[in-house]
């Protein structure tokens, strides 16, 4: 009977011991589920799109800024190369680039933000605010790329270019017709000096005439 009794004990120890483990576990997975919904609830809300690839250049995330920005659904870009959203020459070269990162480390886009172009889903390019950068999760090293449609800007940029033109061109304009203005002005004073002085100057003569023959009987 102490021997079944021990046994028993032992069983049920065993027993609890298996049932909090598995409760332990299944609530770190919770908690991880948990995590991960947290996680992708923050990111859809960022404005930017946030994409995030493998060393391979394989889309692992894909957030609904992303979605909005390029037209696709996220099930239709992860687990490809993320080289679907990128034109020509782009699309040619980004595997080279990538390659040439894991084997030599060297750096063209990570860590510095540049302009580049797009392509939507519809085969529209536009024009992009790409920043990348590098980091590591679950021992693999990942990239993860901050992205903006800067469409609107551009088209923004472009009318206060044209407008800063046209500005520059209607003061051209002015300018030379001031300068008009001022040489018409001068010309007027000089007319208007020569026609004093060449009236002044005869007119004195007839005026000494005309004295002269006031005191002087006519014959």
């Amino acid at each position: 009977f102490v021997m079944l009794g021990a046994l028993t004990f032992i069983l049920v120890l065993g027993i609890t011991m298996t049932f909090f483990l598995f409760v332990k576990k299944s609530f770190r997975q919770q908690e991880a589920i948990d995590n991960a919904a947290r996680t992708k609830a923050i990111l859809d809300t960022v404005v930017d799109g946030i994409i995030t690839i493998n060393p391979q250049g394989i889309v692992d995330t894909f957030n609904a800024s992303a979605e909005r920005i390029f037209g696709y659904e996220a099930r239709e870009v992860i687990g490809r190369n993320v080289n679907m959203l990128m034109p020509e020459p782009y699309h040619r070269e980004h595997d080279g680039y990538l390659k040439l990162h894991n084997e030599t480390g060297e750096k063209k886009v990570i860590g510095t933000g540049r302009e580049v172009e797009a392509r939507r889903k519809d085969g529209g390019i536009f024009p992009m605010e790409l920043s990348v950068n590098i980091f590591e999760f679950g021992g693999q090293r990942m990239f993860v790329g901050s992205v903006r449609d800067i469409s609107e800007r551009k088209i923004t940029e472009q009318k206060l270019a044209r407008f800063t033109e046209e500005m520059e061109w209607r003061n051209s304009e002015l300018e030379i017709a001031r300068k008009q203005s001022e040489h018409a002005n001068r010309m007027k004073s000089e007319f208007l000096a020569t026609m004093s002085h060449e009236i002044r100057t005869p007119m004195n003569g007839i005026m000494g005439m005309t004295e002269l023959l006031l005191d002087t009987n006519l014959t």
